[in-house]
């Protein structure tokens, strides 16, 4: 994804941003949604709630 050219400094390789947001998605759904909905209801934190607070 990053790569060094001698005397020029680093680069990011083409379609890394794509990788990178990809990967970021992947993780946000598998493992960051599940654990805040565990957390929420560990809380008692209704789907109103979080409607709200979520402005959704």
């Amino acid at each position: 994804l990053v790569y060094p050219m001698r005397g020029l400094g680093y680069y990011i390789s083409e379609g890394a941003v794509e990788t990178i947001r990809a990967e970021k998605r992947r993780v946000f759904h598998e493992e960051s949604i599940p654990r805040f909905r565990r957390d929420a209801e560990l809380l008692g934190i209704t789907s109103e709630e979080l409607r709200k607070a979520l402005d959704l």
